[in-house]
């Protein structure tokens, strides 16, 4: 377990509420992770047929400076944690540091404790469902130099474990381009019949609320629309590169700009 005493979600840190509340402790807990398995069919053990994080939690527990029995008082103060903590959002630590972060949503609100005690303590759990890694706080960004057809760029993913990248690509040959096909290390998205037009752009990235992570793939300039269907069937499901040293490419019927973003995740 990581203790640390400060916590801080969508900036505001809990112990700024009031100068009433004393954090006892951030704990952080290994993250539950789920296998996967077929049986053999004979003798004993299985086969790993895959593996995935499910969740990762975030304890808070802290305890309030209030005179034992003022049951007002500590109502109101518990009333100011409740609304701080119960829509969830991003959850920072100090055991992390600033440039990490979790999307978290809240699994369990302050309760229980005596309150006709000083060191009555209080819980507040935090889960993150659909990232359940730390992330960068801010996301790395890379673009080639000049704009072609063809064009590679290079970037030292951090983290721990793989994650998926951004890119967001414009045409800017001054005419229609219909085929283009990305490259994220091993992973290969290819696109056919886009009638992307000049200074449109083709958009590949992810929703995450918190509730919801999926790809998206859109395409267009002022207004945009998806661009799923344009996605070749043997394509990847997803741009996964890294950790560490990834190449990305761009291979577009005409000339075209690209960036790519990517937010290293942390086990």
């Amino acid at each position: 377990m990581r203790l640390k005493r400060r916590v801080s979600l969508e900036g505001v840190h809990l112990d700024s509420l009031d100068s009433r509340i004393l954090i006892t402790g951030v704990e952080e807990s290994a993250g539950k992770d789920n296998v996967n398995g077929i049986s053999y069919g004979f003798g004993d053990g299985q086969r790993v047929t895959g593996q995935r994080r499910d969740t990762l939690d975030v304890t808070v527990k802290f305890t309030l400076a209030v005179k034992p029995g003022d049951m007002t008082e500590r109502s109101d103060v518990l009333e100011k944690i409740c609304a701080w903590a119960v829509n969830g959002g991003i959850l920072k630590t100090s055991a992390r540091g600033s440039d990490r972060r979790l999307r978290v949503l809240c699994a369990q609100l302050p309760a229980g404790g005596d309150k006709y005690k000083y060191d009555s303590e209080y819980t507040i759990v935090f889960r993150a469902f659909t990232v359940p890694y730390w992330q960068n706080d801010k996301a790395l960004e890379v673009s080639p130099k000049k704009e072609g057809a063809n064009r590679t760029v290079s970037m030292d993913v951090p983290g721990t474990v793989p994650t998926p990248a951004a890119i967001t690509i414009t045409n800017v040959s001054g005419a229609k381009i219909n085929t283009i096909t990305v490259t994220a290390g091993s992973s290969v998205m290819t696109f056919t019949g886009l009638g992307l037009a000049a200074d449109e752009k083709l958009v590949i990235d992810h929703v995450n609320s918190g509730k919801e992570f999926y790809l998206r793939i859109r395409k267009g300039g002022s207004t945009m629309v998806s661009a799923m269907a344009y996605r070749s069937t043997d394509s990847a499901n997803d741009l996964w590169c890294g950790p560490g040293h990834v190449s990305f490419n761009v291979n577009a019927q005409r000339a075209v700009t690209y960036t790519v973003s990517v937010r290293g995740r942390f086990a």
